[in-house]
């Protein structure tokens, strides 16, 4: 399993995201659904992301933030191992996309890529950084 953070200015940019990159199809109905293995979670149900304030007066990250989570399953159909490449990028087809398809970039201290108006990066990134913050982080419901 993987899990990834993405952003976006807006809620739209994050559905053509998904949809173009094969994260949603369309079923036999024509709604867009997630493909197989892959579930994502607005964060904080809202898709805003505290990065200041105070409970009473929290300061938000503009645009929305998605979390992303990839069971193994999500690459089932692809050849998934990578000889070439360690860690994540090693086993994930999807990840390794990001990788080599994306703009390396940071937001504030934390690594990320960006792909077609989409910023991604590493849940545990995140997590530390809020954590370092004493700010709460988001649960995958």
């Amino acid at each position: 399993m993987i899990d990834l953070i993405l952003h976006a200015d807006t809620k739209a940019t994050l559905a053509t995201f998904a949809r173009a990159r094969g994260l949603q199809v369309q079923s036999a109905e024509g709604e867009w659904v997630n493909r197989r293995g892959v579930e994502w979670d607005w964060w904080a149900g809202s898709g805003k992301f505290r990065t200041g304030g105070t409970d009473e007066a929290p300061v938000f990250y503009p645009g929305f933030v998605i979390i992303l989570r990839l069971w193994d399953e999500a690459g089932a159909e692809d050849e998934a191992i990578d000889e070439t490449e360690e860690g994540v990028f090693r086993r994930s087809v999807i990840a390794r996309y990001i990788k080599r398809n994306g703009t390396p970039t940071t937001v504030g201290t934390i690594p990320a890529y960006v792909i077609d108006g989409v910023t991604i990066m590493r849940r545990s990134d995140v997590d530390d950084w809020l954590a370092g913050r004493g700010l709460p982080t988001h649960v995958f419901l």
